[in-house]
């Protein structure tokens, strides 16, 4: 510390501003501090507030302690709670015995696959709740938790792992953002075109049509990547995001599974903080997931490529049992 004193300093300005202000063939230079300055450094003077040590990171962990079990242990996850909001499931880790946790909970609601429009409002929704959360969240990640937010094809999934001792926060802070979700014009716009290019990318590769193809004969309602491309040409705005915002969080069914280092009523308590703060009512109707049972005999389907430049082709070979 004896040799961290202002006649000691050495500062690297780097900028574009400074080209030509070299003397020799070396892209910098170097000259001494000015006396006046060191000078000024070396008396007493007031402190710029700015210039302080972080806050304390709140995320990171600092009780690595094993919970004791608060019921039978099992080889597979049970569900412990049932009701018309939710369900959730949950195991207790007795085998690895190390001091994390795996929590993910789906946010499922029939809003989403009403319409083509719907579903692209979805994709832009969850792209801005995942910007909007990255800034916050940024301390969480440096301690070394994990989050992720899925556009799921009914649902929004939550999904975060690390150290048990600090999840619960990270967990608290993703549902306390996506309660009081906004969106900024801009950023809006930013995702819509973002999405033009995602789907636009899409319909151009052989590959990725014909999964979109197979799964629009299989599953009951779905809608195709060209209707969801249709509609976002068309035009939406952010009142449109958040009317349908409104609407989804209206009316949830939320399933949760929660693994590792937590007991079944620290996981109950996950469960209700997403009743609690989302104040969401139950389903007038369940959401099921329909597969059509294809008939018996070989059947084909061919589509042409979207992408006239594109010699390639695709085959897929579904057998269902």
């Amino acid at each position: 510390m004896a040799l961290l004193t202002p006649e000691r300093a050495n500062l690297l300005l780097l900028s574009p501003e400074h080209e030509g202000h070299c003397s020799l063939e070396e892209n910098y230079s170097t000259e001494d501090l000015p006396e006046e300055r060191a000078q000024r450094w070396a008396r007493d003077f007031d402190l710029n507030p700015d210039l302080h040590l972080p806050a304390e990171n709140k995320f990171i962990a600092t009780d690595f302690t094993l919970k004791p079990s608060d019921c039978p242990d099992t080889e597979v996850p049970v569900r412990i709670v049932n009701n018309e909001r939710g369900c959730l499931w949950f195991k207790k880790d007795n085998k690895f015995k190390i001091p994390k946790a795996y929590v993910r909970f789906n946010l499922i609601s029939p809003m989403i696959q009403k319409s083509p429009e719907n579903l692209v409002l979805f994709d832009i929704f969850v792209n801005i709740l995942a910007h909007n959360q990255a800034e916050p969240a940024y301390e969480a990640d440096v301690a070394q938790l994990e989050y992720k937010l899925i556009a799921g094809e009914h649902g929004l999934v939550i999904r975060v792992k690390g150290f048990n001792h600090k999840l619960p926060l990270l967990l608290n802070l993703m549902v306390d953002r996506l309660a009081d979700f906004t969106a900024e014009p801009g950023v809006f716009t930013m995702f819509a075109e973002q999405l033009k290019k995602t789907y636009f990318n899409i319909l151009i590769k052989p590959e990725r049509l014909g999964k979109d193809v197979r799964l629009l004969i299989l599953e009951h309602c779905r809608w195709s990547v060209i209707q969801k491309y249709q509609a976002i040409m068309k035009g939406l705005t952010v009142d449109d995001l958040m009317t349908f915002v409104s609407g989804l969080k209206a009316q949830l069914y939320t399933e949760g599974l929660v693994q590792g280092n937590f007991t079944s009523t620290e996981s109950i308590e996950f469960l209700q903080y997403f009743i609690n703060k989302l104040q969401f009512k139950h389903l007038s109707v369940e959401v099921p997931v329909l597969f059509r049972a294809v008939p018996q005999k070989p059947h084909l389907c061919k589509v042409k490529s979207l992408n006239k430049g594109d010699a390639n082709s695709e085959v897929t070979v579904y057998y269902q049992a």
